[in-house]
């Protein structure tokens, strides 16, 4: 791993993932993620575990808006992705903004990001190349983890934080105290320090 600084960080994802097309492009598969999501870290496991080359991972349960970017399913497949759907589908989710990508799909990806960001506006997110990456047969290439019910939240705006800190947080504390109590052999090895 490689840190790559992005002074040009205001002008949207998709310039900071051009940035990183060296560490991205090397032949080797890439784990992708956004770096505003507070998560348990058995979303992250279910990725990790998935045994598919290009995945992603998507939760049923979400508010409606135009915000979250969906992943439409039908027949047990990815059909569309993108804050706005456009095609049939039986449900969807929202992306939660962690992908599994073999060396193939983030080429493919960041090529989509370099020929928009050489046709001028810089603000499309990367979320549209990889809509369109998808778009380029019937079968998308991507398969999906459902991880409903498991913490996490994207924190875009002030109420993000309090719910995070407010009903996210507790439920993962609470999931990692059970852990370390079993691990403990039942026995409590949890202190009895206030939230911080």
């Amino acid at each position: 791993m490689k840190p790559v600084y992005n002074e040009d960080f205001l002008q949207g994802n998709s310039v900071t993932l051009r940035k990183t097309c060296d560490q991205l492009c090397r032949g080797e598969p890439v784990l992708l993620m956004d770096g505003d999501v507070l998560y348990d870290d058995r979303i992250l496991g279910r990725l990790l575990n998935s045994g598919h080359q290009n995945s992603l991972l998507l939760d049923r349960h979400f508010s409606l808006g135009e915000e979250p970017v969906k992943v439409a399913v039908r027949d047990g497949a990815i059909v569309d992705f993108g804050k706005i759907i456009g095609t049939e589908y039986d449900f969807f989710g929202e992306s939660v903004g962690f992908f599994c990508l073999s060396a193939h799909m983030a080429e493919a990806i960041i090529a989509f990001i370099q020929n928009y960001l050489d046709q001028g506006p810089h603000d499309r997110p990367y979320e549209d190349a990889i809509h369109d990456v998808m778009g380029g047969s019937s079968a998308t290439g991507f398969d999906f983890e459902d991880i409903t019910g498991l913490p996490w939240i994207e924190i875009d705006f002030t109420h993000d934080i309090e719910h995070a800190r407010n009903v996210i947080l507790p439920r993962i504390r609470k999931k990692l105290a059970k852990v370390l109590r079993v691990g403990a052999g039942g026995q409590s090895i949890i202190s009895s320090q206030p939230n911080q």
